[in-house]
C-alpha cells in the first residue's frame, strides 16, 4: 500500500528517497505506520490545475512498510516525513512564539 502525497514546490528540496514517514489514518482510529519516500515526481504542478498563478506542488510517494488489511485505497491519512531528527530539544508550537 502507499500514500500519495503533495509537497509544496518550496518545500521539495528537502525531500529525499528512502527518508521515513509516519502515516496516521483518522477513520482506523488514528492508527500509526511507518512507511519510506519511494518516488518523487520531477516536475512541479499547479494546485489548481485551471490557474498556472496558483501555488504549485509536486507529487510524492510513501510506501507503507506493514501490511493491514483494514487500509483501503481512497482513505485520507496525514502524513510526516522526517526530514532531519534533533536529540534533546525543546518543542514549542509555533502559535504560542510572539
Amino acid at each position: 500500500m502507499k500514500v500519495d502525497v503533495s509537497i509544496p514546490e518550496a518545500d521539495i528540496s528537502k525531500i529525499k528517497l528512502g527518508l521515513p514517514a509516519l502515516i496516521k489514518v483518522p477513520a482506523l482510529d488514528d492508527a500509526m505506520y511507518t512507511g519510506k519516500v519511494s518516488f518523487k515526481a520531477r516536475a512541479a504542478r499547479p494546485i489548481r490545475y485551471w490557474d498556472p498563478t496558483s501555488s504549485r506542488i509536486v507529487s510524492c510517494e510513501i510506501l507503507i512498510e506493514e501490511y493491514d488489511e483494514r487500509l483501503t485505497p481512497g482513505s485520507t491519512v496525514q502524513a510526516e516525513i522526517m526530514v532531519e531528527k534533533f536529540e534533546d530539544v525543546l518543542r514549542i508550537p509555533v502559535e504560542d512564539v510572539f
